[in-house]
């Protein structure tokens, strides 16, 4: 097990996914390990989805704790369309920020891509889920 510590710097330059490919993820791939999962939570989570979207197939798994998905504005958007299946996310930006990182997950999500496996834990405590 390795833990990494992304900052928003590294989801708003691009550089996360490049990152955690050459400096975690691949060297294990050479060292042998063929089950390999990442788990993040809130940004961490997102930027495991992330990761899967970039590299299909690659990962056993994925394991999301409250995965950040986007802030209101995004999630009352979601809502207002009548939930995720009826959810348009419609053509990216050039710009990357929190929202359009969240949007490319929903893309990707939408799509129905096949992913790896996957567990989400979500919740507040008055009401947990894991999914």
């Amino acid at each position: 097990m390795l833990l990494t510590s992304a900052t928003f710097a590294y989801y708003r330059d691009g550089k996360l996914v490049p990152r955690l490919h050459e400096e975690i993820v691949e060297p294990a791939l050479r060292g042998g390990y063929r089950r390999i999962w990442l788990a993040g939570a809130s940004l961490g989570g997102m930027g495991a989805l992330l990761y899967e979207r970039e590299y299909p197939g690659e990962l056993t798994g994925l394991v999301l704790f409250a995965p950040f998905l986007g802030g209101k504005e995004l999630l009352d958007e979601i809502r207002a369309a009548g939930g995720p299946r009826k959810w348009d996310p419609g053509p990216l930006p050039a710009e990357t920020n929190a929202t359009i990182i969240s949007v490319r997950c929903g893309r990707w999500r939408k799509a129905g891509r096949p992913g790896p496996s996957s567990l989400a834990a979500y919740g507040s405590p008055a009401a947990r889920a894991i999914a």
